[in-house]
């Protein structure tokens, strides 16, 4: 069905290749999994398959490919999409419509399906995908997970015989990315689809998928089965691995005479608790109590807040509501990860903050000791202690290049020149971005993109530091680095705020967790007193102890419950 020969490629201005001699044929009903670091032609390949590659995004080939007998280097991607829906990693690429309805239709229409038969499609995905409550909203309202989530069932109801899809679940919520994965499963199973899939997120389809393929400077290093890839990439640290796996690698690597070396990699929580409980049984697991349902009165453990949010109110122009009696403190040092479904106002709470968007009512505080900083101040001094990092990073960059990105943000600190190369420098070495310097910021993968914008916020070394989405797009590694990083600044002082649905990563990293959930703060508390009660948002590890043990567990990763393992 897809056969690549001794293809490569190489994009215009690149010094180098991206893909070098790929040979590979994927065969009906198949379910492909494509792994591999930033960078390392994963995105470029789903490209070459639907006919971006040549046909949009410019630049050399060699070699050959055909998809189901049509060769997409030489038929534009529009007669392509009639077999092929692909999804990008950013759905404001592929969104178009004013309104969700039309975008729905849109796809239907050019391929000139029948109106009783539009409606119908419609109809059924809005089911799938319950989007019964989006149906009647403009596109520019919906949050980034509800644009990811229009985006996918856009491209579903088309009916495609092959699905490509780029980091689909990067702004879906817990439940919005099962939910996805399930429809896959059932549509590969039942439909016999050829779904080939980049994503981090691998621990909801590693039982599902077919194949690995691993890509490494533009080459694949591996392709076969999930056993056979974990097994032979077991003690690599560059590789991504599901939470279980790597907890079920750990205690085979300190009980090896107890039969369970070669144990089966655990491929979904069922093996897992088949395997491993009799031996986490023997350990003692303490339980936790209840959290309070509504906020702690954070005055009694600030004595100085470095920012205030105090009974915050936003809409939208057109009146529907996203922020409601939003009330809590925060002081230096804190790192506090906002949680909760798409639409419950992650974003819009980060943009309240730092002024992109003006509160409804309410009032908003930011504080540096010993002076008080006016909200909307110009003051050079004021803007230079504030980061942000868009949910979308391509949408903070302006410049030519990389280094000129971050040279245009050093230019207002009160720096030598000498000093301002070597900040620049050396935020470039910390992300991994010097090979890249010289590169136009938009044409670098997402995972560098992510890298980028996050250089662009941390290099003025801010007093408050928002996030949003951090670690879409990245691979095992860079989360290391960022979680180093961040600790870092954390030390020195910095009020760090993180909107995320990666909640393994919150629960390593947070201070503090703040629930969002009908416009208001329902939780904020330590993670280990929030996330486990909250069965949607917790992570694998606490799911598996909670069910473990029958009681709820305050373990929310490896690291936690091997601490108890070893311990005893």
């Amino acid at each position: 069905m897809i056969n690549f020969t001794n293809f490569s490629f190489q994009y215009n201005n690149s010094p180098d290749p991206t893909l070098s001699h790929i040979n590979l044929q994927v065969s009906q009903g198949e379910y492909v999994l494509i792994m591999g670091p930033s960078g390392s032609g994963k995105s470029t390949l789903l490209r070459a398959i639907n006919g971006l590659i040549p046909h949009f995004f410019g630049g050399n080939y060699a070699g050959n490919i055909l998809v189901d007998g049509k060769n997409p280097l030489r038929i534009p991607p529009n007669e392509m999409a009639e077999d092929i829906g692909y999804l990008f990693q950013n759905p404001d690429n592929q969104l178009l419509m004013e309104k969700v309805i039309a975008e729905l239709a849109f796809g239907l229409e050019n391929l000139a399906i029948p109106l009783e038969d539009i409606e119908a499609r419609i109809q059924e995905i809005t089911q799938i995908f319950s989007l019964h409550d989006l149906i009647p909203r403009r596109v520019n309202e919906l949050s980034g997970g509800q644009k990811q989530t229009i985006a996918l069932a856009s491209l579903l109801a088309m009916q495609p015989k092959i699905l490509l899809f780029d980091e689909p679940t990067s702004e879906l919520d817990p439940l919005a990315a099962r939910k996805l994965f399930a429809n896959l499963s059932k549509l590969n199973s039942t439909s016999n689809y050829i779904i080939i899939i980049i994503e981090h997120n691998i621990a909801e389809i590693i039982d599902d998928i077919d194949r690995i393929l691993y890509l490494e400077d533009g080459k694949i290093q591996f392709d076969g089965n999930p056993q056979n890839f974990y097994r032979k990439y077991e003690k690599n640290p560059e590789i991504l691995k599901p939470s279980l796996i790597d907890l079920s690698f750990q205690i085979q690597e300190i009980e090896p005479d107890k039969g369970m070396l070669n144990a089966p990699i655990p491929l979904n929580q069922s093996q897992f608790l088949e395997s491993y409980s009799a031996f986490l049984s023997q350990r003692t697991f303490e339980h936790l109590r209840l959290p309070q349902s509504t906020p702690k009165p954070i005055e009694q453990r600030l004595d100085l807040p470095l920012l205030s949010v105090e009974n915050l109110y936003f809409a939208y122009s057109s009146g529907s509501e996203v922020l409601s009696q939003i009330y809590f403190h925060a002081a230096a040092g804190e790192i506090i990860c906002i949680i909760g479904k798409n639409g419950s106002g992650k974003t819009t709470l980060l943009k309240n903050i730092i002024g992109l968007l003006i509160p409804t009512k309410g009032n908003i505080r930011i504080n540096r000791n010993p002076k008080t900083l006016p909200r909307n101040a110009n003051d050079n001094e004021v803007l230079l202690s504030q980061g942000y990092v868009f949910q979308n990073p391509s949408a903070q960059f302006f410049r030519d290049s990389v280094r000129q990105e971050l040279e245009y943000i050093v230019r207002g600190l009160p720096l030598t020149k000498e000093e301002k190369i070597d900040r620049v420098d050396e935020i470039l070495r910390f992300f991994h971005l010097t090979s890249l310097q010289s590169k136009y910021p938009r044409f670098i993968s997402l995972g560098e993109q992510q890298r980028l914008a996050l250089a662009t916020a941390l290099i003025v070394k801010p007093h408050l530091l928002l996030i949003d989405e951090p670690t879409h797009g990245m691979d095992a590694i860079q989360k290391v680095h960022l979680l180093s990083y961040l600790r870092k600044i954390q030390k020195e002082g910095c009020l760090i705020l993180i909107a995320t649905h990666d909640h393994q990563f919150a629960s390593s990293l947070a201070t503090r967790i703040l629930y969002l959930d009908n416009h208001q703060i329902i939780f904020d508390g330590p993670p280990n007193q929030v996330l486990p009660y909250l069965p949607d948002f917790t992570t694998v590890i606490n799911d598996t102890m909670n069910k473990l043990t029958g009681k709820t567990t305050p373990y929310l990763t490896v690291a936690e419950v091997m601490e108890v393992v070893n311990h005893e």
